[in-house]
Parts: structure tokens; sequence; C-alpha cells
């Protein structure tokens, strides 16, 4: 075999081996805003994945986000079978921005999703916020039923690295007071999980800005 055949040979097995160790996770990143998958829900993830901030915010604590959002409005469980009437009732809603003041009680990283593309690691941070909080983990475990869950997607922890589970779980145990800002969002698909793991169906999600209390100011995580 000659140099110019052998190099092309080269070429063609380091695409080859690229391509195949990785070909969801690696491009990810280019997953469309409708997600993918046989169970999607396209229309809901196209607000889940939102890359841009709303320009402006209203303040809420926990209480009072619960009582402007009617927690449950028992529509159908994707948005493909929403009349106009129930679109209607959460379509105003979802154009507002809310910087949401409480303490974490828990965060987990999601496992693949079809609105990530069902990829392993660009996975959203799940997080549960509430008014209260206790230094005993599974006292604030419980009080996710109490709790508005707010959703760290991949697009936006790009530029925020600092925003992990990890570094969420343990903002929570010291019990340090943070501000969770982003979209309002109605999720219909787990209402057999209020009182259990979420105290409504309306979340923040995408979260666009999280801050907490240093003792002296407000700062960005």
């Amino acid at each position: 075999m000659n140099k110019l055949a052998l190099g092309r040979a080269c070429v063609v097995v380091a695409f080859a081996a690229f391509f195949s160790a990785a070909p969801l996770t690696a491009f990810a990143q280019n997953c469309p805003l409708e997600g993918s998958g046989t169970r999607n829900d396209p229309t809901q993830n196209v607000l889940k994945n939102r890359k841009d901030a709303p320009a402006t915010f209203t303040e809420m604590t926990v209480t009072e986000f619960k009582q402007a959002f009617k927690p449950n409005l028992g529509l159908p469980r994707t948005r493909a079978k929403f009349t106009g009437a129930q679109l209607a009732l959460v379509s105003s809603g979802e154009l507002r921005g809310v910087t949401l003041t409480g303490y974490v009680q828990r965060a987990v990283k999601q496992g693949p999703e079809n609105t990530n593309c069902h990829s392993t690691t660009r996975t959203d941070v799940h997080i549960w916020m509430y008014s209260a909080t206790s230094q005993n983990k599974d006292t604030r475990t419980g009080l996710r039923g109490k709790s508005v869950v707010v959703e760290a997607t991949p697009s936006w922890q790009d530029n925020n690295p600092a925003w992990t589970a990890t570094r969420l779980e343990k903002i929570g145990a010291d019990r340090v007071k943070v501000k969770v800002s982003g979209w309002v969002m109605y999720d219909p698909e787990h209402p057999d999980k209020m009182g259990k793991t979420r105290g409504t169906l309306w979340e923040i999600h995408p979260v666009t800005r999280i801050e907490f209390w240093n003792g002296t100011g407000w700062q960005d995580l």
C-alpha cells in the first residue's frame, strides 16, 4: 500500500472509531428544542429548553408562588391532548419570569430523558425549593412534597459550571438561602407526585440564574 492510500485508510478508520464511540452523547448539544423519542412531548420540551432569559422577573416566596399559580389544573398529561381553552389556562403564566426565594431541599442529576434526546451526560439538575429548611437530610427529603421543582437544563449549565447537584446539595445541607430565577412552566406529567415529591405542577423550568446569600449580600452561583 502506497503512502497516500495508507493515509486515507487511517483517516477513514479514525472517523469511524470517533463516530461509533459516541454517536449521541458527543452531539447531544445539537438536540433540537423539541427533544426526541417515541413518547416525546415536543411542545412541552420547547418550553423546557428555552435558551433566552425572561426580560423581567417577579420576586416571590414559595408560598406566594403556590398562591399565584393553582398547583394542579387537572389537565391531560401531554400537551397534544390539551384543548384550546386548556392551553389558554397555562399560556399566560408561561410567559412570565419569576425569582423564587427559599431553601434547597434536595438536588439530583436526572437520567436520560426525551427532552435531552436521551443523552446520558447532558441531563437536567432537578432541585426542590421550599420556604423552610432543616439540618436533617430526611426532613428536607420529606419537604419535597411541599416544594416547588426548579430545573437547571444542560444549555444553562454550560455557562454556569457551578450548577451541579453536588454543589446545590451542599447549599441545601448548609441551609443557605437562595434565589432561583427563570421561566414559569406547567408540567402536567406528574399529578401522581403531588404531596409526595412536589407541592405544585408549576415549575421554574428552565432556571436562568441562581444566587445565594453569602452573609452580606446575594452572590451568583
